[in-house]
């Protein structure tokens, strides 16, 4: 596996980042969590079967945690897609399934 395709909700949450208070009291720590967040989509790139598994929400979905933030994956294409980066507290009310 190569590639992984960030989905429009996982770019729209690493946005969101820059949103969040504490990228509004400090710019560097907000850029250091993206900067460790793009390490590990490359990890899991190279090792797409990390993380837990979460047939729950769907199957092939897997999730990588990232300090207080989890990465959710969707194994069960060619190409690994990430669909979400959200914060570890975040209400999980919203969509969690990935959408093409």
């Amino acid at each position: 596996m190569a590639n992984i395709t960030l989905l429009p909700a996982a770019r729209h949450d690493l946005d969101a980042l820059w949103d969040s208070p504490i990228a509004k009291r400090n710019p560097s720590t907000a850029d250091r969590l993206i900067r460790t967040i793009d390490q590990k989509l490359r990890l899991l790139v190279e090792r797409p079967k990390l993380g837990t598994v979460r047939f729950r929400l769907a199957p092939g979905i897997r999730i990588f945690p990232i300090g207080n933030y989890n990465i959710f994956t969707d194994l069960s294409m060619p190409v690994l897609k990430s669909f979400h980066v959200l914060h570890s507290k975040s209400p999980k009310s919203q969509p969690l399934a990935p959408n093409p």
